[in-house]
């Protein structure tokens, strides 16, 4: 089994068609054909069959294609660790962040990570949750994750590392109508934006089931961080938050803390990454950067061993 076959055939399931995976790779479509007959053959199973609309995976072929996937990654990974050993500064680190480390961690550690691996590739996602990225970081396309506590358990091929506790208010748009209430009973009525729609979303849902309220009938879902903010401060909705909101640049001022005398549970900051498989040494560095400005932070997590596997599952927050 050859690199190259690997990568004619991540190209067709990606490219939706031979012609379309020749094109972009720059080789014949008589030589991807071949290259792709090889690799059943070697697999003994068909991997790709064609339809009108183009070229699909088998249901083989999309078993192989996740462990193809993973093995291309794992041999990139590891000539950019070599070279980076020996002093090179190529290769690339992707890093999925929650809300909370993009507002307060990320900007401490982008500049002194790019003063040392200015030539390294880093692309930062926005994550709002552990499973949005989860394939991702199986896969290998993404190296760790930093955000909130999933609330179900993890499979052990991912380490969780506890980084620091956190806070979740609720806050508006200042000069709201409800900016004075003091009970969770006063906002049921309101006009309420969550970060997803997914099943695994408790946190807005737990909070009312945990006073014994119905779920407010007005919700929008936000699944980024500009889209709440717009939400909030255009569209009077109310949102359920991290505490940093408040204290972010683009948003004091604009928004307020609605004091509510119900208490809100919150997951703590968490680092994700799989257990068995070590990073580059310039994904390792941002992790540490990432380390030592968690350190700084209220509500330090204690340094207990990074587990594998959650014993039980957070509260929602």
């Amino acid at each position: 089994m050859k690199l190259h076959q690997l990568r004619d055939f991540i190209a067709v399931a990606d490219h939706g068609s031979l012609r379309a995976a020749s094109r972009h790779l720059n080789v014949s479509q008589s030589a991807m054909t071949k290259s792709i007959q090889q690799l059943e053959k070697e697999v003994g199973a068909p991997l790709l069959e064609r339809q009108k609309r183009g070229t699909v995976l088998t249901p083989m072929g999309m078993l192989f294609v996740q462990r193809a996937r993973m093995a291309t990654a794992e041999l990139h990974r590891a000539k950019q660790e070599i070279q980076q050993h020996m002093g090179g500064g190529a290769g690339r680190v992707v890093a999925c962040l929650s809300t909370v480390p993009h507002m307060i961690l990320l900007p401490e550690v982008l500049k002194p990570f790019l003063d040392r691996y200015g030539d390294v590739q880093l692309t930062v996602l926005e994550g709002l949750s552990f499973a949005g990225v989860e394939t991702q970081l199986r896969d290998g396309s993404v190296d760790f994750y930093v955000g909130i506590e999933p609330e179900r358990r993890i499979g052990q091929e991912f380490s969780v590392e506890p980084l620091f506790g956190n806070e979740r208010v609720i806050v508006c748009r200042a000069g709201h109508p409800l900016q004075g209430a003091r009970s969770l009973q006063e906002l049921s009525s309101a006009r309420w934006v969550m970060s997803a729609s997914a099943p695994s979303d408790t946190r807005l849902p737990g909070l009312f089931k945990k006073h014994r309220m119905p779920m407010p009938e007005h919700v929008t879902f936000g699944n980024n961080i500009l889209s709440q903010m717009v939400a909030v401060l255009d569209a009077d909705m109310l949102a359920m938050v991290p505490r940093q909101w408040l204290e972010f640049p683009l948003m004091a001022g604009h928004i307020e803390r609605i004091p509510i005398k119900e208490v809100i549970d919150s997951p703590s900051i968490v680092m994700i990454r799989r257990a068995t498989l070590p990073l580059t040494p310039a994904a390792e560095y941002f992790c540490d950067l990432i380390r030592r400005a968690s350190a700084r932070m209220p509500g330090k997590a204690g340094r207990r061993p990074a587990s594998r596997s959650r014993k039980s599952p957070v509260q929602a927050g």
